[in-house]
């Protein structure tokens, strides 16, 4: 790891925020790899509403604690890709986290 690396301390950052949430997650790369997925994938939420049972359950409970934290906001364009799309790339994480939030129970 390059200590020098500028995605280092968003990462730290995010971590401290997420607190005891932290030691479920894995961060890859330097980066928080899951909102790069939400942000780069837009049938995400259906795929996950599609697997329902407990799987769906768990990733619904952990988005609903991610979306509640009172940091989510504030962090939230920190972590996705700066670029000419940068706006809607903040709009559609911020989407799909809270849909996936949203899900409970078994496929429909």
């Amino acid at each position: 790891m390059n200590p020098d690396d500028p995605n280092l301390q968003r990462v730290e950052l995010v971590a401290r925020a997420l607190g005891a949430l932290c030691e479920e997650l894995v961060f890859v790369g330097g980066s928080a790899t899951g909102l790069h997925v939400l942000d780069g994938r837009p049938a995400v939420v259906a795929e996950i509403a599609e697997t329902g049972g407990a799987l769906g359950d768990y990733l619904a409970l952990r988005f609903r604690e991610v979306v509640s934290h009172p940091d989510f906001e504030n962090i939230l364009p920190g972590l996705v890709v700066y670029d000419g799309l940068y706006g809607s790339r903040i709009e559609a994480v911020r989407e799909r986290a809270r849909a996936i939030a949203g899900l409970s129970g078994a496929a429909q």
